[in-house]
């Protein structure tokens, strides 16, 4: 029973929007995604409740922050534009202790002289200022010189009935540098082969994101925080499995 609950606060993983509609639904009280760094920055908060339209974001920075959106070279994306996200707040911390290499690669300098926190995310932010996380910066998979990013790829493997978890990561290509493929945690056994899902998907991805293999796992692997290790996922992957 949890009809006292008066708030729930989420954080620490992608939280997907279908989730959240479905935490509207089961949980009464405050709902809260936070999103932010262990070192301060950056952070903003998203009341689930409050914004039914903005459910893909993990919202809006939260007083005292900022958060912005930069490109390969260092210089601020537009709004809408895509690139890694950067923050500042009063709670960052001064450095990493005796890593000093780190923490200047950490750092980000804005025009007006302000130092940022590198987040290692990809992301953009809407008009409105609401934050939109798309990969981690070390996840995008990058095929013919194009970004691809997994969690483009997972969303649409996601959507099938018979696919209960997945993780998409990059392999090696001959051809194209690299190439995604997904690793598929299915409903139950036998309701669809590996080879009739990758068929399924590539159909609806765009011709640059089509997944190469499709491999069926009982399980993802998960550190103690259970976000899916994908380092251990591309060491599964093995040899070059595509052209």
């Amino acid at each position: 029973d949890v009809a006292s609950s008066r708030l729930l606060y989420v954080a620490g993983s992608l939280f997907r929007d279908v989730e959240k509609k479905r935490l509207m639904d089961a949980w009464p009280g405050t709902l809260l995604e936070a999103y932010g760094m262990t070192e301060g920055a950056p952070a903003t908060a998203l009341f689930i409740r409050d914004n039914a339209d903005k459910l893909t974001t993990v919202g809006q920075a939260v007083p005292g922050s900022e958060v912005r959106v930069i490109d390969s070279d260092g210089r601020q994306e537009a709004e809408g534009g895509t690139g890694e996200i950067v923050g500042r707040s009063g709670s960052m911390m001064l450095g990493y202790h005796n890593r000093t290499e780190a923490s200047a690669d950490l750092e980000w300098r804005s025009p007006e002289g302000h130092v940022f926190f590198r987040s290692g995310d990809i992301g953009r932010l809407d008009t409105d200022g609401f934050l939109t996380i798309v990969d981690r910066k070390k996840d995008v998979i990058i095929s013919g010189g194009l970004n691809i990013y997994a969690s483009d790829v997972e969303e649409v493997l996601l959507v099938h009935s018979a696919v209960k978890e997945c993780a998409v990561v990059a392999a090696p290509s001959r051809y194209w540098g690299e190439t995604p493929v997904a690793f598929v945690v299915p409903t139950a056994p036998g309701v669809i082969s590996s080879e009739g899902l990758l068929d399924w998907a590539n159909e609806r991805l765009a011709k640059y994101q089509r997944l190469s293999v499709v491999f069926f796992t009982t399980e993802l692997p998960r550190n103690a925080l259970g976000k899916v290790v994908k380092q251990e996922l591309r060491e599964r992957v093995g040899p070059v499995v595509s052209p």
